[in-house]
């Protein structure tokens, strides 16, 4: 699928991809990117180990890489996961979590099959 056909299908912006990337090799390139991006595993990580601080920080890591790539409802899960953890609400956190990690899933599903 083309990029912009991905991000119609994720509930993105592909006009604010465009803002932060001049071109679809570009967006490409930095959606491969977020693949190999540590932050949706190291919270996952954070949460079980009860390290509020640390998963706090890779909430705000992954909602700010969602925000430059324009991936609309995962960034508003990240964006809300992050301010439950910056209130110190571990658990809130721990149960807001799977929601995340399934839409962080669906969408890492669907720009594997992006392509020019």
């Amino acid at each position: 699928m083309r990029p912009e056909q991905f991000y119609q299908e994720i509930g993105g912006s592909y006009q604010e991809a465009l803002t932060r990337m001049p071109d679809d090799r570009r967006i490409i390139r930095y959606l491969g990117m977020f693949l190999q991006d540590p932050s949706m595993e190291e919270l996952g990580k954070a949460l079980t180990a009860g390290d509020a601080e640390e998963a706090f920080r890779m909430a705000h890591a992954l909602k700010g890489t969602c925000l430059t790539l324009g991936l609309g409802r995962l960034t508003v899960s990240a964006s809300e996961l992050t301010e439950i953890l910056r209130t110190g609400r571990l658990e809130k956190a721990r149960q807001e979590y799977p929601d995340l990690e399934g839409t962080y899933q669906e969408i890492c599903e669907k720009i594997r099959a992006v392509h020019i």
